[in-house]
């Protein structure tokens, strides 16, 4: 399987307020290590930081960002804990694919275990965002040896068919590749739509990830993330299993045997909080 170049590593400032070569702004914590990890021939970046006795793994979510979306969370938990994030494939300083099967949820899985063991990492409290709880599910379900907890925050457990995975349903038939006249509310997507004017969806889709008042920081930085991958890259993501039949994601969350948490917003506008309810629920059957 031949691997598209990943973007070059992060050049990290000496001094706060610098900015990195490449234009990343300074952080707040930087990682004590950094690396990568070669899986099924994709190079996957990977960053530990802090440490201590309990790991937390920061899981990545779809490839339309990378591992920066955790910046906010890390430098606190890194006073207190050891952590690892990663960017998955597709994003960051990872390896872009164009093939859809390396974005399934079981080569996810795959990916964070393999960052597990190249970091030496026996086990550890897993932390998963909207598509990274398919993630987190197939590791749990796989290796419940190495989860010692689930946080589950804005799950994409598609449970029902929301706005965001019905045009990506084999039940649209090909909604997602077929040209459209205009490209309005979730019609926007489209694969064609996104190779015409990708800066436009990205900017409509983080709005709706972002819809506190004020969160113009957030919806900058994750437009920009976004623009680290190109269109192809993100068309072949998104085509990744999302949408298993409601037996297997039971099977799947009923198999949950650590502690787990579940946090869904009431204002989430890409997730339906009865999916975070429903997963909520199978954890617990």
């Amino acid at each position: 399987m031949k691997a598209l170049p990943a973007a070059e590593p992060v050049t990290t400032p000496s001094e706060p307020g610098v900015i990195a070569n490449d234009g990343e702004q300074s952080r707040a914590r930087y990682p004590d290590r950094e690396g990568y990890v070669t899986r099924d021939g994709q190079r996957v970046f990977y960053e530990v930081y802090g440490e201590g006795d309990e790991t937390i793994f920061f899981l990545p979510t779809w490839s339309i960002v990378h591992s920066r979306i955790w910046k906010m969370q890390i430098p606190y938990f890194a006073r207190h804990f050891r952590v690892i994030a990663m960017d998955g494939l597709g994003n960051g300083r990872s390896d872009r694919c164009r093939e859809q099967e390396r974005y399934s949820a079981e080569a996810f899985a795959e990916d964070c275990l393999a960052v597990m063991d190249e970091s030496g990492t026996d086990r550890a409290v897993f932390v998963g965002l909207s598509r990274g709880t398919q993630w987190l599910l197939e590791l749990a379900s796989k290796h419940p040896e190495r989860v010692a907890g689930a946080v589950v925050l804005g799950a994409m457990f598609p449970y029902t068919l929301s706005h965001f995975t019905l045009l990506l349903h084999p039940a649209a038939e090909g909604a997602f590749h077929r040209p459209m006249p205009a490209y309005r509310w979730w019609g926007r997507m489209n694969a064609n739509h996104w190779r015409e004017n990708y800066r436009e969806f990205l900017e409509w889709f983080q709005e709706r990830c972002l819809p506190e008042p004020h969160s113009t920081k957030g919806f900058d930085d994750a437009v920009e993330w976004g623009l680290d991958t190109d269109p192809e890259t993100l068309i072949t993501s998104a085509q990744g299993d999302l949408h298993r039949d409601r037996g297997t994601l039971r099977e799947l969350a009923g198999k949950l045997s650590c502690p787990t948490l579940v946090l869904h917003g009431g204002q989430d506008k890409i997730a339906p909080l009865r999916d975070g309810k429903a997963l909520a629920r199978a954890t617990i059957s």
